[in-house]
């Protein structure tokens, strides 16, 4: 059985921490303070191409931390953004990391989940915008909402599924570790 490792980014408030909670526990927490740092969650998910083990990544959308999260991209499968249906700014700045992820992750064949939280709320952005937004970029999407636990339950499957198919397809890497059990002597103008 393989792991992967999932990022969940976006704007300060839209709920990832809550997503996160619904996601790994099931439940919505009762009190959430802005994620200091970044924490990280497993979970065995089952999906059509089997078993996988998954870390899910929470960071913070505040501004301050901003220039940390690329960080966390590193060695990522995939990454969920998360933005608002009750806010635009919150779109725009998902389009922005829908943007720069696959540069920011190093990795071409990494997985992009747009979600839209918050559809127990007044609504300013349509289902519409949302998929046109998926369409457009080449992700994955769906909305719904943590406080309600809708939307949320197809989010795990459908990535462990499309990360499988992408690691399946995709040549491992040699090992780049230095060996340093193998003794070379290197003859110079000093040695013999």
């Amino acid at each position: 059985m393989s792991a992967a490792k999932i990022v969940i980014i976006g704007s300060t408030g839209v709920g990832k921490s809550c997503i996160i909670s619904r996601l790994v526990n099931g439940t919505f927490p009762k009190s959430v303070t802005s994620t200091i740092g970044t924490p990280y969650f497993t979970r065995r998910v089952k999906s059509k191409s089997g078993v996988l083990d998954v870390e899910i990544w929470d960071t913070s959308g505040q501004e301050r931390f901003h220039s940390l999260i690329p960080l966390f991209f590193r060695g990522a499968d995939a990454v969920i953004v998360v933005y608002s249906v009750t806010d635009w700014d919150t779109f725009y700045v998902a389009k922005d990391w829908i943007e720069s992820v696959p540069d920011e992750a190093q990795n071409d064949n990494i997985v992009i989940y747009l979600f839209g939280n918050k559809t127990d709320d007044k609504r300013e952005i349509s289902e519409a915008d949302g998929v046109a937004c998926a369409k457009e970029y080449g992700c994955m999407f769906a909305e719904g909402s943590a406080m309600k636990g809708e939307g949320l339950d197809s989010i795990l499957p459908d990535l462990a599924h499309e990360i499988s198919i992408i690691k399946r397809k995709t040549p491992t890497k040699k090992d780049d570790k230095l060996d340093l059990s193998k003794k070379e002597r290197k003859r110079g103008c000093c040695q013999k």
